[in-house]
């Protein structure tokens, strides 16, 4: 049997995120890295990370399912998992995830850590905090100490997703912002059009000769909503009209 080896053709995506993480690492910062659905992150994530374990980088990867995006201890086991490590409490927990994510970039024969969550839009504002507490411990390395212990972080998520109750939200991570030194809000897909949103989702196109004027072919129909704007602009012009008349029957 002949070894056939499978070409993967780097996407945008891939490129940004290697990119990205290859900064973390080296320097033990903090990225967020958001983008539409379907854009193959997780599957670029999968390859990036390979390629940091063939480096020598020990990563932690944790997905937030929507059983542990809300549990702050719930969060730190499932990241202990994968290293069989067990703990009484959560507060024993974050101590032993710490134990796992330090590690010294600034040395030159000290190991590097990468703690990569995959699907961070939904995650809760104390799981937010703890990990920015434990970024935090790394201050000092950062600031010049080299022989101090710290830790890369990389958040990758979805730019809106669905809460619980059904409601489109946008991710959120303010408990971070004030420590990000790498961001990437989007990735774009196809080139946004520079004209307004409400022209641009509207206006569609009827093919169904029963709905076409007078049998000419197609034409384009707007919906409600376009169709309210245009009576509302109509009737100020209507009302601007009048005033004007007004006005100069007065004069």
């Amino acid at each position: 049997m002949s070894d056939k080896k499978t070409t993967i053709i780097e996407t945008r995506a891939q490129s940004i995120l290697r990119d990205v993480i290859h900064q973390v690492v080296a320097g033990a910062g903090l990225a967020l890295v958001r983008g539409p659905a379907g854009i193959g992150k997780t599957f670029a994530l999968d390859l990036i990370e390979d390629e940091l374990v063939e480096a020598g980088v020990r990563v932690i990867r944790v997905t937030a399912t929507p059983a542990i995006e809300g549990s702050l201890s719930a969060f730190a086991r499932e990241a202990l998992a994968e290293y069989r490590v067990e703990a009484a409490s959560t507060m024993n927990a974050v101590e032993s995830l710490w134990s796992l994510l330090e590690g010294y970039p600034f040395r030159d024969y000290g190991p590097r850590t990468l703690f990569m969550v995959d699907e961070s839009q939904g995650l809760k504002t104390s799981i937010l905090e703890m990990i920015r507490a434990l970024w935090d411990r790394g201050t000092h390395a950062r600031l010049g100490m080299a022989s101090g212990p710290a830790f890369g972080c990389v958040l990758v998520g979805n730019d809106q997703f669905m809460s619980k109750g059904g409601h489109v939200r946008t991710a959120s991570f303010r408990p971070l912002l004030s420590r990000v030194t790498h961001t990437t809000c989007s990735f774009s897909v196809r080139p946004r059009l520079n004209t307004p949103p409400w022209r641009r989702c509207c206006f569609r196109i009827i093919r169904n000769t029963a709905r076409c004027w007078k049998g000419s072919g197609p034409k384009r129909a707007t919906c409600g909503r376009c169709r309210w704007r245009r009576r509302r602009q109509a009737s100020w012009r209507v009302g601007k009209r009048s005033r004007l008349t007004t006005c100069a029957a007065q004069s």
